[in-house]
Parts: structure tokens; C-alpha cells; sequence
């Protein structure tokens, strides 16, 4: 068995010219990324926190003083990330916490409230409470009156507390959202 020498590795044109190819592209790709990264970021889009405001809701006047309730407000998102609704609380006349419901049917057509856990707002939308969706679930105050303004706490998982109001509003004068 003979073995012949190793030849000496040497640069040709065809090795040379491949090389360069695969240099060009990498470069042209590392490039295009860069472009289309730096494009989102001025546009607003990449690393934006979510920036949420609540509106003024409304909170349903119960037929019988003092019994559960519910309330509605909406949520708006303008900003690039998700966030999450984790927990409500009333304050004033009646202070306690909102419990986050979803409102259900069951076989028989009847109506019932069923707890949600966080709701979440995702980035660039609004979230609209409503008698037919999620709802914070409140006992209401035998005081309270059509046109009272009840504060509430909100708590955002990333945004943190925010006070919004909500006007007592009879169960007649609600539209049907």
C-alpha cells in the first residue's frame, strides 16, 4: 500500500470567488436585517410597553338594594405589548373587591355569572366590557343613586393601579352592547 503525500491546500480562483459569494450574502442579509429592525423600532412598534387607559364605565343599579352587580368599562391598549386586568376594587359607600366575571348561559336559557381570572388587553385594541362578555361583579351599596360616580382601583399586571369612575346607571337606560 503506498500513500501519496498530501498536497499543499492553495487558494484558486474558484475557492476564492465561492467565499466571496458566501461573504456577500451573509453580509447583504446581516444588513437587510439590521434595515428592517431599525425601521420597526423608529415606527414605534419594537419594544413598546403597553400604555393603557380606562374610560369612564358604568355600573348597573340593582332591582334589589345592596345585591350583586356589575360593572363595565372600557379598556383601550395603545401601546405595543399585551397587559392583563388582575384585580378590581370599589371604593367609597360600599369598599370592597370586584371580582372578574364572564356572563354564561346555561341549557335551560338562564343567566348566570361565572368567574374569569385576568382579562387580558391585547396590544393596539379595546377591551368593551359588556352584559354579554366580562364584567367586574361588585355588591352595590343600598345608597347608591342613578348619576353617582363610584371610583374604582384597577390593577394591570405591567401598567400597574389605575382610578377610573363609573357612573350608577338604572338597568332600563343600558343599551343592549
Amino acid at each position: 500500500m503506498s500513500t501519496a503525500p498530501p498536497t499543499a491546500w492553495r487558494y484558486d480562483r474558484t475557492r476564492l470567488t465561492d467565499g466571496l459569494r458566501t461573504g456577500a450574502v451573509a453580509l447583504l442579509v446581516g444588513v437587510l436585517g439590521i434595515l428592517g429592525l431599525s425601521s420597526w423600532a423608529l415606527a414605534g412598534q419594537a419594544g413598546s410597553p403597553a400604555r393603557i387607559e380606562v374610560r369612564e364605565g358604568r355600573v348597573l343599579l340593582p332591582a334589589v338594594p345592596g345585591s350583586p352587580t356589575n360593572a363595565y368599562f372600557p379598556v383601550v391598549n395603545t401601546g405595543g405589548a399585551p397587559d392583563r386586568l388582575v384585580s378590581a376594587t370599589v371604593r367609597g359607600a360600599s369598599p370592597g373587591p370586584a371580582e372578574i366575571t364572564r356572563h354564561r348561559m346555561n341549557e335551560a336559557n338562564g343567566a348566570y355569572r361565572e368567574p374569569n381570572g385576568p382579562l387580558t388587553v391585547p396590544a393596539r385594541t379595546e377591551l368593551a366590557m359588556s352584559r354579554f362578555g366580562t364584567a367586574l361583579t361588585v355588591r352595590a351599596s343600598p345608597q347608591w343613586r342613578p348619576g353617582d360616580r363610584i371610583t374604582f382601583d384597577l390593577t394591570f399586571e405591567r401598567t400597574g393601579p389605575i382610578t377610573a369612575d363609573a357612573v350608577v346607571t338604572p338597568l332600563r337606560a343600558v343599551p343592549s352592547q
